[in-house]
């Protein structure tokens, strides 16, 4: 069936076609510098909404608030009360204020971090209550959501249940927007879910309560990931296979250096409303609403669902702004057609006889690994994952993105524990990503991003088991002069290895995967590291609680063991080297059209840069 909109049946063009009008087009080119810009900057609002309630949900220093102090209070104060104040002094033990007598009695009060007790002259005590006159805190109360809405005390995990909820949404809209994606086109989508981001994000900053805001973080996740998942498939899939890795290359750094641009807002707005910092956020995706106007559709999308007419203007699109002969372009575009409106095939695949008619089994072979007819219904998801490759590679996806995500935004969720000031912690923690991006730029391209990928794994999996059970467990090494300083330094080895490791997930697994299913295999993917990022927000809370670890673990030795999360994570990543020798490198080869193209990759050596004919 012809495309709607076009007088009939165009040809198809095989996607090796595509890298070659790339190339013809000037692969970096004004017009790919543009696209290529514009996909990269919505990294800065991604990261930024994902990660920041470590700031506007921050731990909020408070103790019970006695009578008469009412300036920084959450709650009621009954001021018929007839205790009497007559001194009041710090108790570091406890954390909380000790009152003087009272004129009725000799009792004392303590007014601690979540309780109120009072003792006779003989310090048995006597009652206790959970802070009848509310909360004081060490700030104005409207620096951060937990101060504002009280989530103190029993309350306390519920700041991490917002992340926790965002991370469902992220779920949700990971598999949800990445399907859509790969049935609708990646631009309508990435629109669509920015736009949404944006005005959510500016929603927030006026959120009336903890329950309306909750419910926009639910929805910032699953636009967050709807934006991050198209942006990354729509640059991939704009450039050659040899040029391919530029993405990661500065994605790598996009990163760090958008966390470090949420701890620099942060930091600029830690004396005013936290919904200041909100709205700042927000303004990093304004540019979106000239966007549509700017931002064009994945070519290797439009070749392979048969929307030859959009391809061509398109490229005549970029060559107007590259400068390159149209013409010249549009040949290169076409040149590979045959008048049967099939592509052809490289020499070795395919032997042409004397009178143009292919080998017999050649044709079936192509029939599987040809794009696209216009008009011909792809193959969806549902029908791949029955595929015993596609299935195999997607649930070892699924382990290396879970196992790298957890350990990934632990690390960041603890970050503050690593020294006492909470900016300078996160900033050391982010700052590590730097020379692990320089290590992923430099071994990329010369190990490959598989073998990368083994090694981070390796190495961070080694440094977080080494913090955790040896250096933060109750072993020999407890008396270890300057342990605390070396326990800083592995935590940011292992925070290295982490990150150089999660980097390569990125770019290498949407380059596993066929195009009419790339999307959304990445967004599968993806969905099991948002399960990750369920785990990873209350990570802070076990290193304040040491019950709840103990709760957590009772079912893995039975006994209170602080050191099991971070044992667990390190195996995680431990793990990933072992599962990583069923995939194949796919550094130096072009990208599976069909799923034939993905077994072959699967079939073939894993040998760095081995090259396999297919039409991608």
């Amino acid at each position: 069936m012809p495309v709607k909109g076009s007088s009939g049946p165009r040809p198809t063009v095989s996607t090796k076609s595509v890298d070659d009008v790339l190339l013809a087009l000037n692969w970096w080119g004004r017009y790919q510098k543009i696209q290529f810009v514009m996909l990269m900057l919505p990294v800065l609002a991604v990261v930024m909404h994902s990660m920041s309630v470590v700031f506007i949900g921050r731990d909020a220093e408070h103790r019970c608030a006695a009578p008469g102090n009412t300036s920084r209070l959450i709650g009621s104060v009954d001021t018929n009360n007839s205790i009497s104040i007559s001194s009041i002094h710090d108790n570091s033990t406890d954390h909380g204020y000790s009152l003087g007598s009272s004129f009725m009695n000799e009792t004392t009060t303590e007014y601690g971090k979540c309780k109120v007790r009072t003792f006779d002259s003989s310090g048995r005590e006597i009652s206790s209550a959970k802070c009848p006159y509310g909360y004081q805190y060490s700030e104005p109360r409207d620096r951060t959501f937990v101060s504002e809405w009280n989530l103190v005390c029993e309350k306390e995990a519920l700041s991490d249940f917002t992340q926790m909820i965002m991370a469902i949404g992220m779920t949700l809209g990971a598999i949800t927007f990445s399907f859509l994606s790969d049935r609708y086109g990646r631009k309508v989508i990435y629109m669509f879910c920015h736009t949404l981001l944006f005005l959510l994000a500016v929603a927030t900053a006026f959120t009336p309560n903890y329950v309306v805001f909750t419910f926009l973080r639910f929805f910032t996740g699953a636009a967050q990931q709807g934006t991050a998942l198209t942006t990354s498939v729509l640059n991939i899939e704009g450039l050659p296979t040899a040029h391919r890795a530029l993405v990661s290359q500065v994605g790598i750094f996009m990163h760090p250096a958008s966390l470090l641009s949420l701890g620099l807002v942060a930091y600029l707005t830690k004396d005013i409303n936290w919904r200041y910092a909100q709205l700042l956020m927000a303004a990093f995706s304004v540019y979106v609403l000239v966007q549509w106007w700017i931002t064009d559709e994945s070519l290797r999308w439009l070749v392979a669902n048969g929307r030859t007419k959009e391809a061509e203007r398109n490229i005549k699109k970029a060559a107007r702004q590259n400068g390159t002969d149209v013409r010249k372009v549009m040949k290169v575009f076409h040149q590979e057609t045959t008048p049967a409106l099939l592509p052809q095939t490289n020499e070795s695949e395919t032997r042409v006889s004397e009178n143009g008619l292919k080998d017999s089994g050649q044709n079936e072979h192509l029939e599987k690994s040809r794009p696209s007819e216009p008009g011909e219904k792809p193959i969806g998801f549902f029908q791949a994952i029955r595929h015993k490759t596609v299935l195999k590679v997607m649930a070892i996806c699924c382990c290396m993105w879970f196992a790298d995500s957890a350990s990934y935004y632990g690390l960041i969720m603890t970050s503050t524990s690593l020294v006492d000031d909470l900016y300078l912690g996160y900033t050391v923690n982010i700052l590590v990503e730097v020379p692990a991006a320089f290590a992923y730029v430099n071994l990329i391209n010369r190990t490959g991003k598989l073998e990368t990928n083994h090694i981070a794994d390796q190495e961070a999996g080694d440094d977080v088991v080494v913090v955790d059970k040896e250096l933060g467990g109750d072993t020999a090494l407890k008396f270890l002069p300057g342990r605390s300083i070396l326990i800083v330094i592995v935590s940011l080895l292992g925070k290295f290895g982490v990150s150089l490791a999660y980097g390569t997930l990125w770019v290498y697994t949407p380059e596993l995967f066929p195009t009419n299913i790339r999307n959304t295999c990445l967004g599968v993917s993806s969905m099991a590291a948002r399960v990750g990022g369920m785990v990873a927000p209350y990570s802070r809370t076990l290193v304040n609680i040491k019950f709840l670890i103990a709760m957590l673990t009772k079912f893995i030795a039975g006994r209170h063991l602080p050191w099991a999360p971070g044992v667990i994570f390190g195996v995680l990543c431990l793990m990933i080297p072992l599962l990583t020798i069923f995939l194949p490198e796919t550094h130096g080869r072009e990208l599976p059209q069909t799923i034939e193209d993905m077994k072959k990759a699967n079939n073939s050596k894993r040998k760095n840069g081995t090259d396999y004919n297919v039409a991608v």
